[in-house]
């Protein structure tokens, strides 16, 4: 006990004497530490906005577009599309996909009062917010009945507002624009999701119902994209697998003929949404354009 006593004295007369040099000690092990907690909390912090904004994308949406089909190594003149009989086969097959938006899109001019914007214009299903994981910032997304109807009613992305000059979305909420030289109703604007890895955002899109694209706009039955949410990650793998085994059925494949119809299926965080080159399409899991 004496002995602890004198180290203490020591060590306080120590201190005392070196009044400056032990006050810039502490100050220096107070800063060493401050430094250290503010690193970890900027580099958790930096972590969790990866991981949100690969959530917004979409880390459980599967992608599916047509390729060019190879053979023996060599890539044919010949190309697949994804056709309305594989959302049919995927929708009563896949049993981990919860839910399947076929998609047909067009790059074409928005017009608003005398102002214009080239846009991706995309004719999706009314499930393609669910889907591809966007939100509604103003209005409402288009109906079944709407759909079924081929209303003219369009959903913009989040940027198209700026290429209009539009600071108030309230401004044209409501109000007609012209597509093509056709006119629509602005029903819904969507909240900004952000792009993905090349170039493009899926913001730069608007969405028309699948019906008025098909019959009244761009008037084809050619699929450019199908998007298939899984029902969860953990089961990304299973409903992958689903989804090849629909899609070879629904090209009439027997068990021994290779998978020659060109699909591939990857997650839309790690793809491209929005693609301006359509060289080589594929099949994905919105990971964004």
């Amino acid at each position: 006990m004496k002995v602890q006593l004198e180290v203490f004295r020591i060590a306080y007369t120590a201190l005392r004497s070196n009044a400056l040099r032990s006050l810039l000690t502490m100050l220096g092990i107070v800063i060493g530490i401050a430094a250290v907690i503010a690193m970890i909390a900027l580099g958790n912090g930096a972590q969790q906005a990866v991981r949100d904004r690969i959530s917004r994308l979409g880390t459980t949406t599967l992608q599916i577009d047509a390729q060019w089909v190879r053979m023996a190594g060599v890539q044919t003149n010949i190309r697949k599309r994804v056709t309305i009989e594989d959302v049919t086969s995927i929708n009563e097959r896949a049993l981990h996909i919860l839910a399947v938006n076929p998609q047909q899109d067009k790059d074409l001019v928005l017009q608003w009062e005398a102002k214009n914007a080239n846009v991706k214009v995309v004719g999706a299903t009314p499930n393609f917010a669910l889907v591809q994981h966007f939100e509604i910032d103003r209005g409402r997304v288009f109906t079944s009945a709407e759909d079924i109807g081929r209303q003219r009613v369009v959903v913009l992305g989040a940027n198209t507002l700026t290429s209009l000059g539009i600071s108030n979305p309230s401004a044209i909420l409501g109000e007609d624009v012209r597509i093509g030289g056709m006119q629509f109703q602005v029903i819904g604007i969507l909240k900004p999701k952000g792009s993905g890895s090349g170039f493009g955002s899926a913001d730069d899109q608007v969405f028309i119902p699948f019906g008025t694209g098909r019959f009244r706009l761009f008037k084809t039955d050619r699929l450019d994209d199908l998007f298939a949410l899984a029902s969860s990650e953990a089961e990304l793998p299973e409903a992958m697998n689903e989804i090849t085994l629909a899609l070879r059925r629904s090209h009439h494949l027997t068990y021994d003929q290779p998978t020659i119809f060109g699909f591939a299926i990857r997650p839309t965080s790690s793809a491209r949404s929005v693609r301006r080159h359509r060289s080589s399409p594929t099949c994905s899991p919105a990971s964004p354009p």
